[in-house]
């Protein structure tokens, strides 16, 4: 599981119910912001630590796409190894309202709010390929009804065309296991995937990815960069049409 455990200071705790935890790894950030104590975390996600924490304590967060905001500095360590961690951290902030995600992407990017008549939101369909626990699958489903009576919002309940999750997730574990694999030695990576092998058991589609990926056999690395150019070409086909997913 993503938690936060810091060694200095014990584990961080969540502030709605200190028996639960504030997710991770920027659980510090999220805590701060949930108990009030911060406007604005600023943090990197490469797997959820951002979005993690941010909806374990109740805050906002938000992922921006590769390359829209500079990484540089943001890991020094393997700045000076020479590592290369392309197309997976991303720095972005939490909040506890949309609203201040929205002043602080303003301020880094410099774009300017765009005013529509109407928003195209698409809503993907529940179905086998993205399992939901029964209350996220519940809340999806009244926040579609409490959108389809907005006025200046159009709700489509649609998928993408021609994008296979299972691909998505299988490139994205390739991608991140041989990215992050470089700073880990080849021994040390296989009594990991040694000792993995339950762990990929139960998670084939997150867990065993990244641990395929620890492999490092450059063939199967440039296959799932080459299925991450074409799933992003159907994405950014499909976001031509609608202003959301």
């Amino acid at each position: 599981t993503l938690t936060t455990e810091p060694v200095a200071n014990g584990i961080t705790r969540n502030p709605w119910n200190t028996e639960f935890t504030a997710g991770g790894s920027s659980g510090g950030g999220a805590a701060a912001l949930a108990a009030g104590l911060t406007f604005m975390d600023i943090s990197a996600d490469l797997a959820g630590s951002l979005r993690i924490p941010a909806s374990f304590c109740g805050v906002c967060s938000f992922m921006p796409s590769v390359n829209r905001v500079s990484t540089q500095g943001s890991m020094t360590l393997l700045e000076q190894a020479n590592v290369k961690l392309d197309y997976l951290p991303r720095i972005g902030p939490m909040a506890r309202q949309v609203e201040d995600l929205a002043m602080f992407w303003q301020a880094v990017s410099g774009e300017k709010p765009v005013q529509k008549n109407k928003v195209r939101i698409a809503i993907i369909p529940s179905h086998e390929d993205l399992p939901l626990h029964p209350q996220i699958d519940k809340t999806i489903a009244n926040l579609t009804q409490k959108l389809n009576k907005a006025v200046q919002i159009e709700v489509e309940v649609t998928d993408p065309a021609n994008f296979d999750w299972y691909k998505a997730w299988r490139a994205y574990g390739i991608i991140q296991g041989h990215q992050t694999g470089a700073m880990i030695p080849p021994l040390q990576r296989f009594i990991g995937r040694f000792l993995s092998r339950g762990a990929m058991r139960r998670s084939p589609n997150f867990i065993k990815p990244i641990q395929d990926g620890y492999r490092r056999k450059q063939k199967e690395y440039m296959h799932a960069l080459e299925v991450r150019e074409q799933l992003a070409e159907s994405l950014d086909a499909f976001l031509g049409l609608y202003d959301a997913l």
